[in-house]
């Protein structure tokens, strides 16, 4: 199990960001509380602008490359995506 933060830095812009082929849970986020809807395993957070999410995540499918992206089409068209290598 790792803790991972999520962070917007800002710019007006609201971030889902994505992350393929694990679940996490939603430790925190600053700015507002967790709403119901938020609690239980995601592959998804949507992170507001400004805004930092704390996240609960276990590598254990595979050993390899993982994706994580912005879910707005535009924002993953122009590069908001990156692997993540699992050893």
């Amino acid at each position: 199990m790792e803790i991972w933060k999520f962070v917007n830095g800002g710019g007006g812009w609201w971030h889902p960001i994505h992350v393929h082929l694990v679940e996490f849970l939603i430790l925190d986020r600053t700015r507002r509380p967790l709403q119901p809807y938020e609690r239980g395993p995601k592959d998804t957070v949507l992170l507001r602008s400004k805004e930092t999410a704390t996240v609960a995540i276990r590598w254990n499918h595979f050993r390899g490359l993982y994706v994580m992206h912005c879910h707005n089409v535009e924002h993953e068209d122009n590069d908001m995506m990156t692997n993540i290598q699992v050893v």
